[in-house]
């Protein structure tokens, strides 16, 4: 079964993306930074990352980057909550 991977420090967004990705007959696991998001990126494959943009200890972008710098070429999707245009 597919596997999505979902990277966001707020534990409510991660429940909620969680029980839909669940419910569309995926399997989910969760990570609160970008820093747990590799680490898990290195146990397991994913066949899709969901990736908060703004995040403590290290950001979306930054862990896109390094993902890309390792090889990994895993499809994302950035998300955010943040209402300004510059983010």
């Amino acid at each position: 079964m597919p596997c999505v991977l979902t990277v966001d420090d707020s534990r409510a967004v991660r429940t909620i993306i969680a029980k839909q990705v669940k419910d569309l007959g995926f399997d989910v696991d969760e990570a609160e930074d970008g820093i747990q998001g590799l680490a898990k990126l290195q146990d397991m494959q994913f066949d899709l990352v969901l990736l908060d943009v703004t995040m403590p200890n290290m950001d979306g972008p930054t862990m896109l980057a390094k993902m890309r710098e390792q090889g990994n070429q895993t499809p994302v999707i950035m998300l955010t909550s943040e209402s300004k245009r510059s983010v």
